[in-house]
């Protein structure tokens, strides 16, 4: 995507979202950790993510981002998340619509599973 085309979809979503700002992350870590330092974050998703799920679902839309904590875990800095990704404009038999995937982890600030500390 040219930075033109990729300027002008991010100002759409802009527009599309009420008028507020969009966060851009450029990998799931970045999500992860705003999600677990504020309990949730919510943005557009660039970057290698972005770019399987263009190649996956062959739509250009963008990809929204939400991360949200539903439990704490027993390790400092660690939390339960629940994120959902969603790819807008992707053709289905029905027409065009936006595919949601939902996923639920485990994830530490410092990007390693719970409960490999000290490795």
């Amino acid at each position: 995507m040219s930075p033109s085309k990729f300027i002008l979809a991010v100002a759409c979503t802009f527009c599309a979202h009420g008028a507020r700002a969009q966060v851009l992350y450029a990998n799931a870590h970045e999500l992860f950790v705003d999600a677990i330092r504020t309990g949730a974050a919510s943005g557009v998703m660039t970057g290698e993510i972005a770019e399987h799920f263009t190649r996956q679902f062959h739509s250009t839309g963008t990809l929204f981002a939400d991360a949200r904590v539903i439990a704490p875990l027993i390790q400092p800095d660690c939390r339960r998340l629940e994120v959902i990704l969603r790819k807008a404009d992707v053709a289905t038999p029905t027409g065009t619509q936006a595919v949601t995937m939902t996923a639920k982890l485990n994830y530490c600030l410092d990007g390693k599973p719970p409960g490999t500390e000290g490795e």
